[in-house]
């Protein structure tokens, strides 16, 4: 069979297409290759995705935690040794306005 076609469209031709299969076949294949290469970093970058939102939100919530007035009261008085202050040591300041500065 492989032989009536090679006498019936010339070696030369049967050689060209046999290339040209051959080529196609090998482009098929790299391109599946990389499909599958390309399919396993997606993942990977997926989860690279889920585990840097997860900590994100960890440390959003680390922020909101640090600047909550009872954590700043806390560090305040346990780590610089701050205390409140008596009542003699409060001033109360004016809210400045246009007319306030014009006098």
């Amino acid at each position: 069979m492989m032989a009536s076609l090679v006498q019936r469209i010339g070696l030369k031709r049967f050689m060209l297409l046999f290339a040209l299969l051959f080529s196609i076949a090998i482009v098929h294949v790299w391109s599946e290759a990389r499909f599958v290469q390309d399919s396993y970093q997606l993942s990977r970058l997926y989860k690279e995705e889920s585990a840097l939102r997860a900590e994100n939100e960890k440390l959003e919530l680390e922020i909101a935690t640090l600047r909550a007035p009872s954590t700043l009261s806390a560090k305040a008085i346990d780590d610089l040794g701050m205390i409140p202050p008596s009542p003699d040591q409060i001033v109360m300041i004016q809210k400045m306005t246009q007319e306030t500065t014009k006098q």
